[in-house]
């Protein structure tokens, strides 16, 4: 009898580990199903993340692009305004260079009056001697 009770102890334990097998089963499954459903999460996440990084980089290229042409731009107007002050420089000089010469020539033509006033002058009194001296003959 007890080889009876002691076989009927085991099966009841045995049917215990057994549903106790079975719950542990049951929840490896679910554990699993979760396992695969975050797995796939971060499978999404990657492709996310990845495309994401693609666009930062595609728009770090624009953006890389846009600031090279516009230093590009300020380099050529900074050479084309070098050279415009250059070319001002230079007209400015031939400006000063032309101011002196007709200062110089208005200097010159400005003594030539005054030596042409001086003979017109000198003619005009010698005339005035002559038209005296004329008259006092005609006298």
């Amino acid at each position: 009898m007890e080889s009876e009770k002691f076989q009927e102890f085991m099966a009841d334990q045995f049917a215990k580990m057994f549903k106790e097998f079975e719950g542990l089963r049951g929840e490896f499954q679910g554990l699993r199903g979760e396992f695969q459903g975050l797995k796939s999460d971060v499978t999404e996440l990657e492709v996310k993340l990845t495309e994401q990084i693609q666009e930062v980089k595609a728009s770090q290229a624009s953006m890389q692009n846009k600031f090279d042409q516009q230093i590009s731009a300020l380099h050529d107007f900074r050479i084309s305004q070098d050279q415009a002050n250059q070319d001002s420089k230079e007209a400015h000089t031939i400006f000063e260079t032309k101011i002196e010469e007709l200062q110089f020539e208005a200097r010159i033509t400005d003594q030539k009056l005054e030596e042409i006033a001086e003979d017109v002058s000198y003619l005009a009194k010698k005339s005035f001697r002559q038209e005296r001296q004329l008259s006092k003959l005609n006298k």
